[in-house]
């Protein structure tokens, strides 16, 4: 399957540290303690420190609206660090969590971890971190035709996909895109059948027999035409008469 771009550093959420010091904080840092007393200004908050923290009202009671959060005394609750005076033992609490990325942090390619925070009929809207929710097409959930989002997804699932697009304050996301496909068989082409060796009829032995003969008998009587000629009876009679007369001669 290509290669996934990793998350920046400055996407992680700064961890609690071992020692319980409000000195050791850090901005952005994940806090969970539990609500130590409740004011009109604000929520205090022990967190096993050395000091405590402070939650203002805005954070949950928004301007002109009475009603809010409500806290009591022994809440469990989960905080970011806003702000630290290590002189006053006491840090500043947001309910808001940080943003992992900035807009100009996010480019196309780039898989990312996030939470499905709305479905609507062309789509769902996942919250990467970023300063505005992903939207993952209905068309880019899957590599099959998907008629309703909420048969894929439903809203707090967490879900890895892959940014395709930043425009402004746009980011177009994909589900499909990581989807591994299973590479497509082979088609392993058909050896050729090895053609049989024919077997020769009894016929066709016959006359491949019978041609092997003749070449064998046309092949003496060559060399037996090329053979010199010995004298013949009627030659030898001739030549002893004339030796006779030359004898005869000679008296």
């Amino acid at each position: 399957m290509e290669n996934h771009q990793q998350e920046p550093a400055q996407a992680a959420t700064p961890e609690a540290p071992s020692v319980l010091r409000i000195q050791d904080l850090k901005k952005n840092m994940e806090i969970h303690g539990t609500v130590k007393r409740v004011s009109e200004v604000g929520v205090f908050i022990d967190a096993g420190l050395d000091g405590e923290g402070f939650l203002h009202a805005s954070e949950y009671r928004p301007l002109g609206k009475d009603k809010g959060i409500e806290f009591h005394v022994g809440d469990p609750i989960t905080v970011w660090v806003k702000a630290v005076a290590p002189d006053l033992k006491s840090f500043r609490a947001t309910l808001k969590e940080p943003l992992k990325y900035r807009m100009s942090d996010l480019k196309p390619g780039m898989v990312v971890t996030g939470k499905v925070v709305r479905i609507t009929n062309f789509g769902a809207f996942v919250n990467i971190g970023a300063k505005t929710d992903g939207l993952v097409h209905v068309s880019e959930m899957s590599d099959e035709f998907v008629r309703n989002p909420a048969d894929v997804v439903s809203v707090g699932d967490e879900v890895q996909v892959k940014i395709l697009k930043v425009e402004g304050n746009k980011i177009s996301l994909s589900m499909k895109a990581l989807i591994e496909k299973e590479p497509e068989p082979v088609e392993e082409e058909e050896a050729a059948p090895e053609e049989e060796e024919a077997i020769p009829t009894v016929m066709e032995l016959a006359l491949q027999q019978a041609r092997e003969r003749a070449k064998r008998q046309e092949k003496r009587a060559r060399a037996k035409a090329k053979e010199p000629r010995g004298p013949s009876p009627v030659d030898d009679i001739i030549a002893r008469t004339l030796q006779y007369h030359r004898e005869q001669s000679k008296k």
